[in-house]
């Protein structure tokens, strides 16, 4: 009788999380498949990428992931990781833009608004780029039911495209690593698709919540990490699936 294969194309976070479940699941179950996961590449992990140096810890992809969201914690306790977890450190956030550093906002979560003073007031936009981020008060729900489109068309026709270029995506960019314009908001934005369902805006739906959310996060962190990184769980998961793992092979449909 032949040998059933399972086989994991690609060795990002997604590929690499899921071998290790099924690989798990198998086990318990007492079934006897051959399970290989395939990478392209020389190496796993996908836009995860972090640069030890010097002592100094660098991500040259995502830095943190989302505390609220329970999965990434699951793996890394899964792991033996959870007494690496570290909160990031408080603060202000920065962004690079229109040559020099500036804040953001504060009173905003995920870059969006909550308090109107300090956003009128940030260098980041100009005049006409905040007034186009407020047109989102009077847009009303845009949303198709059943459709999903790109994380970055949903929020460029919310808040307008200097909001999403100056503050939004560079906010975002250290959680996906990835172009808000090919990523889908079905799977990644979903709070956001939230909010504008139950609250026909962003910024309402924000203004909703500030209050209860700034009080849970004046004890604790909106983003975790590792302290050596977040190649850390990479090399973790390399590590239990390295028998699994088939390195520079690439597939064709």
């Amino acid at each position: 009788m032949v040998k059933k294969k399972i086989v994991v194309i690609g060795g990002g976070i997604t590929g690499l999380s899921s071998t290790f479940y099924l690989k798990r699941e198998l086990e318990k179950q007492g079934l006897d498949y051959e399970l290989v996961l395939l990478e392209a590449g020389t190496k796993v992990g996908g836009k995860i990428e972090t640069v030890r140096r010097d002592g100094y810890v660098i991500e040259r992809g995502p830095d943190s992931f989302l505390r609220r969201k329970p999965e990434m914690q699951e793996l890394v306790r899964d792991l033996g990781l959870e007494d690496q977890l570290v909160e990031n450190a408080t603060g202000d956030n920065y962004v690079l833009a229109k040559q020099g550093l500036h804040a953001i906002p504060r009173g905003s979560i995920m870059g969006i608004p909550a308090r109107y003073r300090p956003f009128f007031k940030t260098g980041l936009l100009s005049a006409s780029g905040k007034l186009r981020v407020m047109g989102d008060l009077f847009l009303g729900k845009q949303q198709v039911d059943g459709a999903d489109m790109s994380l970055g068309a949903f929020l460029r026709a919310r808040v307008g495209d200097e909001m999403v270029d100056n503050v939004l995506e560079p906010l975002m960019s250290g959680i996906y690593a990835g172009d808000l314009d090919e990523m889908s908001a079905e799977a990644t934005g979903e709070q956001f698709l939230k909010l504008e369902r139950e609250h026909g805006s962003l910024i309402r739906g924000i203004r909703a919540i500030y209050n209860e959310t700034t009080a849970k996060q004046s004890t604790e962190s909106t983003f975790l990490t590792l302290r050596q990184g977040l190649t850390t769980i990479v090399e973790a998961l390399e590590k239990e699936l390295s028998a699994k793992i088939i390195k520079k092979r690439q597939t064709r449909a």
